[in-house]
């Protein structure tokens, strides 16, 4: 594909190449597609995410929405498959800012999912992509952690909370896949999660999405109950029941139930779980 100017480009055609970029994207059944993407081709990527996203922005109906959103899928696919294939794509696509490209993806379709089916696959692929940009790179994990949740904007502007609240469970899998690669094996990580207003609120999300989940067999509560049991086994879990308690904090004490019963030193878990704060939050639940 010879490089263009994207931006003077009609969203048809605009389309037309993002399409390509899918098919063309390295995967175990394309053994001709090398699997590196060179450096000329995620500059043109990053281009066609900032070219589809003004056009999403000005969209001035449906049509342009599902468009944009479909091509926008065809580009998160094509990032997605390309980090999974070969680890060095994932550096390469940071210096391109394209985890910020698809960061924007997932915020602007967390808006429209619930009107546009296309939005809702979008937000999809685009959770995908971001788990595998970041997964197995520590300094990528650690970056959009502390990018998301150190900063002092409004707790529901992360691109973690987009992901768990959205109404696509393949969506909300991805977040949580996400967050598990990230903070397993890393206290500091897990600390963020549960100590800074935007990851406490992401936390306690968790721990609801725990006690709404009636299917104990289920991946998504096994994975919820892998991530709690990091908050458990850091002792972090006392800075989340610190918190005035409600209901929606009724998953992290069923979660440390589990975990109690699972475990042969009852006593050292409940220490480390903040003992008398979480008896001291579980009589409030129960009142309540």
């Amino acid at each position: 594909m010879e490089p263009v100017d994207v931006t003077s480009q009609s969203l048809g055609d605009l389309c037309k190449v993002c399409a390509e970029y899918r098919q063309n994207s390295p995967h175990p059944s394309r053994p001709l597609v090398p699997k590196l993407v060179d450096s000329s081709v995620w500059l043109r990527v990053h281009s066609l995410f900032q070219t589809l996203g003004l056009r999403l922005e000005h969209a001035d109906g449906s049509g342009v929405v599902a468009q944009c959103s479909e091509a926008l899928e065809c580009l998160c696919i094509f990032v997605r498959n390309a980090a999974a294939m070969e680890k060095a794509n994932q550096t390469a696509a940071s210096e391109y800012e394209i985890v910020n490209d698809v960061k924007d993806a997932i915020v602007a379709m967390a808006a429209r999912e619930l009107e546009c089916a296309e939005a809702m696959r979008c937000g999809t692929a685009a959770a995908q992509a971001l788990s595998n940009l970041v997964t197995g790179n520590k300094q990528l994990q650690q970056e959009l952690m502390e990018n998301e949740l150190l900063t002092s904007d409004n707790a529901k502007d992360s691109v973690y909370w987009h992901l768990l609240s959205s109404i696509s469970s393949k969506t909300s899998m991805a977040g949580l896949v996400l967050l598990l690669n990230s903070i397993k094996g890393n206290s500091e990580l897990a600390q963020h999660l549960c100590s800074t207003d935007k990851g406490k609120l992401v936390a306690q999300k968790i721990g609801q999405m725990f006690g709404d989940n009636e299917d104990d067999e289920s991946e998504a509560k096994t994975i919820i109950y892998v991530l709690l049991a990091q908050f458990i086994e850091t002792g972090y879990l006392a800075n989340l029941l610190s918190e005035a308690p409600t209901l929606d904090m009724f998953g992290l004490v069923e979660a440390l139930a589990v975990y109690c019963n699972e475990a042969k030193d009852h006593k050292a878990i409940l220490d480390a779980a903040g003992g008398y704060t979480l008896l001291l939050s579980l009589s409030s639940i129960l009142k309540s």
